[in-house]
């Protein structure tokens, strides 16, 4: 078997490191098959505990951990065992040696599982309908700060549902008590049992990967979603609208044409939004490049922008505008859609026709506005 290990590194000058803790999967098993065997028990009992004997497919990938994510303020881990259809959360306040036993740590229970969510059956509780997880990736806590900080959001591949195969978005807050230590229920398992906060398409199998993908909270209170087998993203505002979206050219021959049709492997592990102002950045050049595809046909950008300029113009006001931006618009545009773009061409907003926008959401900048044959410019503060 390849049990998990989690290894805390200390960096030392630019090629070595120390380790300064860890916590092994194998410390904290349980197993109701041999009783001459060490851990045998029940494991309905012992939802801190690992069960040995629970396996999707007896191959040495036991758990098949795919993401790991740190919480400064409450000094914890959650780890996504793939293969477990569930995630876990372990104390990262103890020692290395504390780590190895069941006591000890902020919450006294050592190294043992402090929540778990997914499925119960991994510990023998339950059955199928109970199980709300099917092979999610990218398990996290959203940052402190943003909408839902606090809160865990994931990627649920949906492979194995009973009701057919769609990914999902979604958010839980695992519930504590006034002390802070997770609640047990009465059948054992954790609370809560199901998603607060869950995106799926409106048709829900139009979104399906059934390895990687990812999804992240943004400052802007959207959502992006990377559905990794289509190498494909999307971000989402809070109402569930799509107002900017990328299909990666790369599949596993290389790098696509411009109109080659988009098949193949095209694996995005996850991806990650970082805003102008991330450290990373500082001293590196971010000039635009060329596009990825092969054989870029650019002239349709040119020409959008040519006839842009001869289209008749909006009456749009406050410009500059905070929150609402007012349209004056014929009663034929109303079967019309509205687009605005940022200044990079990316599409933020795409909705039916209203006298009234709301551009809260958007950061600062300048905003081209498309109804029809009719465009305006606009400055978001």
């Amino acid at each position: 078997l390849w049990p998990e290990v989690v290894v805390e590194l200390q960096p030392i000058g630019s090629d070595s490191a120390a380790i300064v803790w860890e916590w092994r999967m194998w410390d904290h098993l349980i197993q109701d098959y041999d009783n001459t065997k060490q851990n045998f028990g029940v494991p309905a009992n012992h939802p801190e505990l690992f069960d040995l004997n629970y396996t999707w497919t007896p191959i040495a990938d036991w758990a098949h951990a795919n993401s790991i994510d740190y919480n400064p303020t409450l000094d914890q881990i959650v780890i996504s065992l793939n293969f477990f259809d569930e995630f876990v959360i372990i104390d990262h306040s103890t020692t290395t040696q504390e780590a190895a036993t069941s006591s000890g740590g902020n919450h006294g229970k050592g190294g043992d599982i402090l929540f778990r969510y997914g499925n119960p059956r991994t510990f023998d509780r339950g059955d199928t309908s109970d199980q709300v997880n099917f092979r999610q990736h990218d398990v996290h806590w959203i940052k402190d700060g943003l909408t839902d900080g606090g809160k865990i959001m994931f990627f649920n591949n949906g492979n194995g549902r009973p009701e057919g195969a769609y990914s999902s978005a979604e958010i839980i807050t695992p519930l504590v008590d006034g002390n802070g230590s997770f609640i047990l229920e009465p059948d054992m398992t954790f609370a809560p049992d199901s998603a607060e906060w869950i995106y799926t398409k409106p048709v829900n199998t139009d979104m399906f990967s059934p390895i990687t993908s990812g999804v992240q909270r943004l400052s802007n209170g959207n959502t992006l979603v990377c559905v990794g087998r289509d190498g494909y993203m999307f971000e989402i505002n809070a109402a569930g609208n799509k107002v900017w979206e990328y299909q990666s050219p790369i599949n596993n021959s290389g790098i696509l044409a411009q109109g080659d049709p988009v098949q193949g492997n095209r694996l995005l592990f996850k991806s990650k939004r970082y805003l102008p102002d991330f450290a990373g950045f500082v001293g590196r050049d971010l000039t635009p490049g060329a596009p990825i595809e092969l054989n870029p046909d650019l002239s349709f950008c040119t020409l959008n922008i040519q006839e842009r300029d001869k289209q008749e113009a909006l009456v749009i006001y406050p410009n500059p505008v905070l929150d609402f931006l007012n349209i004056d618009v014929a009663v034929s545009d109303y079967d019309k859609v509205a687009t605005i773009y940022d200044t990079y061409g990316r599409l933020v907003y795409q909705n039916r026709v209203e006298a009234s926008i709301n551009v809260r959401d958007l950061e600062s900048g300048v905003y081209v506005l498309l109804v029809g044959d009719k465009v305006g410019r606009f400055i978001k503060q």
